[in-house]
């Protein structure tokens, strides 16, 4: 399970150069890495988290020196570096509400590293210490896209297309106004028909 998830680690960092630099089908790569993970954590992360082999997850006794706070601790954890990797989604692939859903995820990952940190002086295990690393790595990226400019992402991937870049930042200012949001909408079509055309 651990390997399984160094490997997606590692490929959550190519995907993001992929994705950054434009390279054909990295945008789809990306989506694909990203989800993976957020799903690994999600259904199996109190497996993960407690050091259960994936093959042994329905032994009973597997579970017998675990208590039942823990593994709803490693569930809450897992469901909160889920969300937190559906926002950097959300964020990289410029979907609407891409801030709210960084928002909450950095949310859910910042009480949970509290917790961490609070329990990390009687950690015999390591289970708290294992949980607040992967909380700091994910943590940590949302952070910096959380307090970046809006446009960052944009401006990396776009940066050889300013004229697109110059009306979204137009359209992003003025929310209300129909007509900037539909130039926005315009420079996109003609950027995507540049690209293809390269």
């Amino acid at each position: 399970m651990k390997k399984g998830e160094l490997i997606l680690g590692a490929l959550a960092g190519v995907a993001i150069v992929f994705d950054l630099l434009l390279i054909p089908g990295g945008n789809q790569f990306f989506i694909v890495v990203f989800l993976a993970l957020a799903m690994l954590y999600l259904g199996f992360g109190f497996v993960l988290f407690n050091g259960i082999r994936l093959r042994n997850m329905f032994e009973k006794g597997m579970y017998k020196n675990i208590s039942l706070l823990r593994i709803f601790g490693a569930i809450g954890a897992g469901l909160a570096l889920f969300m937190a990797l559906i926002g950097l989604v959300f964020k990289f692939q410029s979907y609407p509400g891409s801030f709210i859903m960084l928002l909450f995820g950095f949310s859910a990952i910042l009480l949970v590293s509290l917790v961490c940190t609070i329990k990390l002086y009687n950690d015999s295990t390591g289970f708290y210490r294992g949980i607040f690393s992967r909380c700091i790595a994910i943590g940590g990226i949302c952070l910096v896209l959380l307090f970046a400019p809006t446009t960052l992402i944009e401006e990396i991937k776009y940066r050889n297309y300013p004229e697109y870049i110059i009306a979204l930042k137009n359209a992003i200012a003025a929310p209300n106004n129909a007509k900037l949001q539909v130039e926005a909408v315009v420079a996109r079509q003609k950027m995507k028909q540049k690209m293809a055309e390269e």
